[in-house]
This record gives structure tokens, sequence and C-alpha cells, in this order.
């Protein structure tokens, strides 16, 4: 499945399963891959893109983590 983000014209290539969910490569519209580091992704006011959450709000956990704890109660 591909996610292509309008703001940052990257599109991401994603994989999705039960116990995680990762992104397989990040490809820019005119066909260079860019590497994200923090310097190149600086934060903004608004909600976060989805190049700030990867870069600056790593996630700490699994789906199946999150599963666990949504269902716990």
């Amino acid at each position: 499945m591909f996610y292509c983000d309008p703001d940052s014209r990257y599109c991401y290539a994603l994989s999705f399963d039960l116990d995680d969910m990762t992104i397989d490569a990040v490809i820019s519209k005119d066909g260079i891959t860019p590497s994200l580091v923090p310097e190149d992704v600086p934060l903004r006011s608004g909600p976060p893109t989805r190049e700030e959450l990867l870069v600056h709000y790593p996630h700490k956990f699994s789906w199946a983590q999150l599963k666990t704890f949504v269902n716990s109660g």
C-alpha cells in the first residue's frame, strides 16, 4: 500500500502486519529517496506531518502492545 502526502510531496510504501507497522521506503515524487533527519524536518505549528511524526516522535511500542493496552479495559 502506498501513502502520498500532498504537503511534503513524498510517497511511502507501507506494510501492515498485526504485530508491527513499518515504512518500507520513502520516495519523493521526483524519484529521489531522501533520508529523514531532524535537521531536515523542522517542527512547525499545527498538526504534525507524517515526516515530523517519524523523525521527532518515533513509536515506542508495537501494534500488538497497543492492542493489548486498548483491550485491557
